[in-house]
């Protein structure tokens, strides 16, 4: 994939991101959290996809655990294992209310 198609696939995913946590924002005080909870899990999912395609892979899945452990990323992220646990969570929705 050329770098240029690359850097285009990232601002789109980048962007996509954000309108999701935008949603769950609105949706958190509308108390409806287990939408939103999905919003910012899809947020996290596309960010991390947008970083994927900047730094030259070709993001496949929606477990945002595997996509930090492509290659590519795991120089980006210093303290890799809080992260790894911020994205099982995510993951495995446990920000829904109990």
């Amino acid at each position: 994939m050329s770098q240029a198609k690359a850097k285009k696939l990232a601002c789109r995913w980048l962007k996509t991101a954000g309108q999701d946590l935008e949603s769950a924002s609105i949706l958190t005080a509308a108390g409806q959290h287990a939408n939103a909870c999905f919003l910012a899990q899809q947020a996290a999912e596309k960010a991390v996809k947008a970083l994927c395609y900047a730094a030259g892979c070709d993001p496949w899945g929606h477990s945002i655990q595997q996509l930090l452990d492509l290659e590519p990323l795991r120089a980006v992220f210093v303290s890799r294992e809080a992260w790894v646990r911020k994205a099982a969570e995510l993951d495995r929705l446990e920000c829904l209310p109990t």
